[in-house]
């Protein structure tokens, strides 16, 4: 009842927005919002008695269902003018506040008239599960209220240019004006933010929009006045912008370059030059002009709802769990494992796993937007100095970068203070809790156990989970979406699997990093082959997969739109780039590219790169096909599969990886129950191993065994889907010697 309820209040919406978005052509914002309330009466009135309810309480409900939207007329009149008079925000979005805000009182009020039940009998009578769902929304709602009453505001100066790290430094004297300046080490001056973070901060605000490039991040109580260093090569900073961030909106405040005084001789003192250098410093008044308002609505709110409802369905998938008495050791273990996880994630500095400043950098962009950065739409995200590229831009798949982004932009909320890239590494690890709830809710018991164990069988797999990247919620999708199409009992193999489930296994497997494909390529043909015997897949299924593959398929349709618009390849975009750099051109970044040959001595970085670029512009008749013939491909990839941390530079000894080798064997082994199982896991080996050699060939050498995790997923969903007493048999004598051995990896680490 309460889903019909959002339903026809989402329609009522819509259309009483529009008939107010008209209305505002020639009419007040006032009269516009009471002119579209009036005919949203009529229409509430007419889908709550006919569809939502299905009953009333005769003339009662008639008299008495106007008097609940006066009700909700006068509160939401209230928050379109505190909205508009004293937030200072955009009107058009005042209505939507007003709905967001109002729609709990006005389900309760309404259930009320319709209903015979008094709303504590009803509240009673309701299942847990329904509680708990209007009880997460209630403190959604809520969130969303103190989040505009309490925004998150900072500065942004912007620096046209700008590559160097700036940070924050304010004189200890009660009145000097505060400057942002580089890092110095003195006992003059003191940081405002935490060491490692403003670089990263800065990467953040790079993706506010097109406006903003580079610049300086400064929290909003520095004051209308403070000082901003000015380099020697001339960089004049372009504007502050004033930025204030709820879960419903953000609003920029744009100041133009008249808040610069660049008279002011006040910070070329002898004090401050021997603290800063001899560059001068620009003094900021902000009361010098008025700024410019713009209002951009975020879908915080919509992710922070359905984190919670995730993490309601994945509480019932843990309930099903402890209630099962012979399995508790693997959510003991597993519970063990997360433990040491987020210590190894809260302790370990940024980039100990690989390229983890470049996965940081590249999953800001979603902290602002929701759609893939676009070449051709001018977007400027954030671009690896060296490589000229990122991974959210022309990535074949970024669906964990998005999650990823939006669960740490909503953990900001509750620790603004920590670095961002620990929060990043935090929401990760709790996303991959609530998928193994997902797994036993609907997939059962042992699939549930299967995803648990598997984190703490391979030391390889929980110490990805300790660093940012795409290859851990990758890893758990799939197994999730192999589940979904495969989790059903040995004995009950005729069973199709329903139309939704189909479809989300599917969407999970083509938005999971490219290394899974082939895992998607075997699936799909084992799904063709079983459709026509009429078994596990049914036609409907391939016919919705066929009508929804634009939605399945997103990401690589706009990819083919952008680069179709840009008249050219993302590869083509960045070797442009990279060399404009080497030829000496004037390009973007080149004073970060200027910072990098100084801190390598050299260009070789660029070069390799540069020959990288090349092989995969040249083709087939530039690969590097002596990868094939080398062993040391093959033993760096096994071993790496298991326990190889860092760089490839940290390896676990092969005497202790033999216990999880042997466990993950033994998986394999007894997973397979057929000739059919084994000749699925055996195209999966062979697709896997296949993509990992061409990634190396095609590309540059990469033994790296994160790149199997494929058949890892495969393995343990087979092991779950055969007789269940050989699933436990197996996992409770494997799993537990396996976890000892993958702890005592991640506690040796960087010990």
């Amino acid at each position: 009842m309460f889903g019909r309820f959002l339903l026809s209040g989402g329609f009522n919406t819509v259309v009483t927005y529009l008939i107010y978005l008209l209305a505002l052509l020639v009419l007040p914002y006032w009269a516009a919002y009471s002119a579209a309330y009036i005919a949203g009466i009529v229409l509430a009135y007419v889908l709550s008695r006919y569809w939502v309810f299905w009953q009333h309480r005769g003339v009662a409900s008639v008299v008495l269902f106007p008097l609940v939207y006066v009700i909700q007329y006068i509160l939401g009149l209230a928050v379109v003018w505190v909205w508009v008079n004293t937030l200072h925000l955009d009107a058009k979005y005042a209505p939507l506040a007003a709905v967001a805000l109002t729609v709990p009182i006005t389900y309760v009020l309404s259930r009320h008239i319709f209903m015979t039940a008094s709303p504590a009998a009803m509240w009673r009578g309701a299942g847990p599960s329904a509680r708990a769902a209007v009880s997460a929304t209630a403190i959604a709602v809520v969130a969303c209220v103190l989040s505009v009453l309490f925004p998150q505001e900072s500065l942004f100066v912007e620096i046209e240019g700008a590559q160097d790290e700036y940070f924050l430094y304010v004189p200890s004297a009660a009145d000097a004006v505060p400057v942002a300046g580089q890092r110095v080490a003195t006992d003059w001056w003191r940081t405002g933010v935490a060491p490692q973070t403003p670089e990263k901060q800065v990467i953040r605000f790079k993706q506010l929009g097109k406006r903003l490039s580079q610049g300086l991040l400064l929290p909003s109580d520095i004051g209308p006045r403070f000082a901003v260093r000015v380099d020697t090569e001339g960089r004049f900073p372009a504007g502050v912008v004033g930025v204030r961030r709820s879960l419903l909106f953000t609003e920029y405040s744009h100041y133009p370059a008249d808040v610069f005084d660049a008279t002011a001789d006040l910070y070329r003192e002898e004090d401050m030059v021997r603290a800063i250098g001899p560059e001068p410093m620009l003094l900021v008044d902000l009361s010098r002009a008025e700024p410019s308002l713009q209002t951009h609505l975020r879908a915080d709110a919509f992710f922070l709802l359905a984190l919670m409802w995730a993490a309601l369905i994945a509480a019932r998938g843990y309930g099903t769990l402890v209630r099962t008495p012979r399995i508790r050791w693997a959510l003991a273990i597993f519970a063990v494992t997360v433990v040491v996880i987020i210590a190894k994630a809260v302790a370990l500095p940024l980039n100990h796993g690989p390229d983890e400043e470049m996965h940081v950098g590249s999953i800001y962009w979603y902290f602002e937007n929701l759609r893939p950065p676009a070449v051709a739409l001018g977007d400027t995200p954030y671009l690896n100095v060296i490589w000229q590229s990122s991974y959210v831009l022309g990535a074949s798949a970024d669906w964990t970068y998005l999650l990823t982004a939006r669960t740490g932009s909503l953990m900001h909320w509750v620790a603004p203070h920590v670095p961002d890239f620990q929060l990043m590494r935090i929401a990760e690890i709790l996303l991959l809790v609530i998928i193994g709830g997902f797994c036993s809710h609907f997939c059962g018991v042992r699939y549930g156990v299967a995803y648990l164990a598997a984190w703490a069988l391979i030391p390889q797999l929980a110490y990805t989970a300790t660093y940012v990247n795409g290859d851990v919620l990758s890893f758990a999708t799939c197994l999730l979406a192999c589940a979904l199409l495969l989790g059903r009992p040995i004995d009950d193999a005729n069973r199709a699997v329903p139309i939704v489930q189909f479809v989300a296994a599917i969407f999970l497997l083509v938005n999971a990093k490219s290394n899974y494909l082939p895992l998607l390529v075997v699936l799909l043909v084992w799904s063709v082959i079983h459709w026509r015997r009429q078994t596990l897949i049914s036609g409907r299924a391939l016919a919705w997969l066929f009508a929804l593959s634009p939605l399945i398929f997103y990401r690589r349709i706009f990819n083919y739109w952008d680069q179709a618009e840009f008249g050219g390849s993302y590869l083509e975009y960045s070797y442009a780039r990279l060399m404009a750099l080497l030829n000496g051109d004037q390009a973007p970044q080149r004073r970060a590219f200027d910072q990098a040959l100084a801190f390598f001595q050299n260009d070789a970085p660029f070069r390799y790169v540069q020959g990288v670029y090349e092989r995969m512009l040249g083709g087939p008749s530039h690969y590097d096909y002596g990868v094939l013939l080398n062993p040391d491909w093959y033993v760096s990839s096994f071993h790496s599969l298991f326990g190889v941390f860092g760089y490839m530079n940290s390896p676990v000894s092969w005497w202790l990886l033999a216990v999880p080798i042997g466990a993950c064997m033994a998986v394999l082994w007894y997973g397979v129950q057929s000739r059919e199982q084994f000749i699925l896991l055996a195209s999966t080996v062979a697709l896997t191993l296949g993509a990992s050699l061409f990634y190396s060939i095609s590309q540059g050498y990469q033994a790296q065994g994160r790149y199997l995790f494929p058949i890892v997923c495969l393995g343990m969903v087979l092991l779950a889907r055969g007789r269940r007493e050989v699933c436990e048999k197996v996992l409770v004598r494997v799993v537990p010697p396996a976890a000892v051995v993958t702890w005592w990896a991640l506690v040796s680490f960087l010990r």
